[in-house]
């Protein structure tokens, strides 16, 4: 995974599921911990992420964090 900011994210988005086991939205992580990243920019990540398998979508406001499989 390259780029500091889409580390912070994927970092972020975790902490905050363990803290409390439901999807993390851009704007939560905005509000709580990365308030300097606009939103927008975090729902790019968030996509990235996806198509990276780093994350799982299950429903379109739930993203879910997964350890990506082995190409």
């Amino acid at each position: 995974m390259r780029g500091l900011k889409k580390a912070l994210i994927l970092e972020t988005i975790i902490v905050e599921y363990l803290r409390s086991p439901s999807p993390v939205g851009s704007e939560q992580l905005k509000q709580r911990s990365l308030g300097d990243i606009s939103s927008a920019t975090i729902r790019k990540y968030f996509k990235e992420l996806l198509d990276e398998g780093y994350l799982t979508q299950y429903h379109i406001s739930c993203l879910l964090y997964t350890y990506p499989s082995p190409p």
